[in-house]
C-alpha cells in the first residue's frame, strides 16, 4: 500500500505551467489578487481586470488553479489521513502478533495453575485426612494417659500391699523362729 502512495504523490512532478511567478496562493474565503505577483509584468488571462467570458470578476484559469489547489490540499489531507491507517495497521499487526507470542506462556502459565490447583486440593485432603488421624491418635494418647495412671495408682496400691506383705511376713518369721527357739 505503501509504495503505490508513494508513486502517486511523492513523485515531485513539475507543474504543467513553466512560470513558478505565477502560482497563485488562495485559501477559501480569501480575496483574489488584485495585483501581479512581483516580477511578472502582465498575468495575460489570469488579470484580475479580465472579465473572461462569463462576466466574472475571476478568470476562468485562475477558478482553475483554486479548483486544483483546493483538490491538491484535499489530496494531501487523504494522503495523509491514508499514511495515518496504514501506520495504525502496522501496529495493529505489531500488536497482533506479540499478542499471539504471549498466548503461549500465557498458556502454559494457565496450565500451570490448574496443576497447582489439582495438587492444593489434593493436599488439602490429605491434610483433613492426617487431621482427623491426629484427633483419634490424641484421643487413644488421652485413654492410654488415664489407663496408665490408672496402673500407676494399682501399681501403687499393689506395692504398699507387698510391703505390708513382706513386713507381715517378716513378722511372722521372726514369731516362728522365736516360737522355735522358746
Amino acid at each position: 500500500m505503501s509504495t503505490v502512495w508513494e508513486k502517486l504523490f511523492k513523485n515531485n512532478a513539475e507543474p504543467a505551467n513553466d512560470s513558478r511567478a505565477l502560482v497563485v496562493r488562495y485559501e477559501p474565503g480569501e480575496e483574489a489578487p488584485s495585483a501581479a505577483p512581483p516580477g511578472v509584468p502582465n498575468l495575460g488571462a489570469l488579470a484580475p481586470n479580465d472579465q473572461g467570458r462569463s462576466g466574472d470578476a475571476t478568470p476562468k484559469s485562475l477558478k482553475v488553479a483554486r479548483t486544483f489547489d483546493s483538490i491538491g490540499r484535499r489530496n494531501e489531507a487523504l494522503r495523509t489521513h491514508l499514511d495515518g491507517i496504514e501506520l495504525s495497521f502496522r501496529n495493529i499487526e505489531t500488536i497482533r502478533s506479540q499478542f499471539y507470542e504471549a498466548l503461549g506462556p500465557i498458556d502454559q502459565t494457565l496450565i500451570e495453575i490448574e496443576r497447582t490447583k489439582v495438587a492444593h486440593l489434593e493436599t488439602e485432603r490429605k491434610f483433613e485426612g492426617l487431621s482427623e488421624a491426629h484427633d483419634r491418635l490424641r484421643a487413644d494418647h488421652a485413654v492410654l494417659a488415664l489407663d496408665r495412671n490408672a496402673l500407676g495408682v494399682r501399681h501403687q496400691e499393689a506395692s504398699d500391699r507387698v510391703k505390708d506383705l513382706e513386713k507381715a511376713l517378716a513378722v511372722a518369721e521372726a514369731g516362728a523362729s522365736e516360737a522355735r527357739a522358746s
